[in-house]
């Protein structure tokens, strides 16, 4: 079961979301990412995505990042990236691409299961998973979240979704994945990819773009 996650959204302590920002992602493509986004280079997507970021959100927000963080970087790398966002509570869901933040992730699973293992004396499960988890500025939250931010119930994946909870009562459903090219169902829902507007959206923003929208019903018995 996942506990609902709650945050206020102040001038102190904003919150905002993104998603796919594909840092240092550079595929042998006809048009690569960084160049359909309007980057004449990778390194210049990657210099710009830190910089807007850190002009936007202070060390005290909150940043929900929806998945597909980085790719075609390696824990070096990855580590640099992290450690240039002042924002020190980026929570992360998992996308697709998961390269090289699973296996951070796993590595600091292990430190952190063998020291529990040694102080309680039994072994757990190699598998293992613990959500949340932080490490770093990084906080792991799983493939899925449900949040509340000053009453508002989100309900957030990577992957865009057909019905999800609180529909009918007029939650929001965020999402990344399709880097901002289609709404396949309707509703309050929206995709935060950084292809949208290159740059995080604001809590402010996010809910007042989807109080224009007619709440869609899901059809079920609810």
């Amino acid at each position: 079961m996942n506990t609902v996650l709650k945050f206020k959204h102040t001038n102190e302590s904003k919150v905002w979301f993104i998603s796919d920002t594909h840092w240092n992602h550079n595929p042998k493509w006809l048009i690569p990412l960084w160049k359909a986004r309007g980057y004449t280079s990778v390194e210049e997507s990657n210099v710009h995505q830190i910089s807007q970021i850190n002009s936007m959100v202070g060390e005290n927000d909150t940043l929900i990042h929806l998945g597909d963080i980085t790719l075609n970087c390696d824990d070096r790398q990855f580590d640099s990236f992290i450690n240039q966002l002042i924002c020190k509570n980026i929570h992360l869901l998992w996308g697709n691409h998961n390269n090289p933040v699973e296996k951070i992730y796993r590595k600091a699973i292990v430190d952190f299961t063998s020291c529990y293992e040694t102080s309680n004396g039994f072994q757990l499960d190699s598998n293992i998973e613990i959500y949340p988890f932080r490490y770093k500025n990084l906080v792991f939250i799983g493939n899925y979240a449900e949040v509340i931010v000053n009453g508002t119930y989100f309900v957030l994946s990577h992957y865009p979704i057909v019905s999800w909870n609180h529909m009918k009562p007029g939650s929001i459903h965020l999402y990344g994945h399709q880097h901002c090219k289609n709404n396949p169902v309707g509703g309050r829902q929206m995709d935060v990819g950084w292809d949208g507007q290159l740059e995080p959206y604001s809590y402010d923003q996010i809910v007042a773009k989807m109080s224009k929208i007619e709440i869609k019903s899901d059809g079920g018995h609810h």
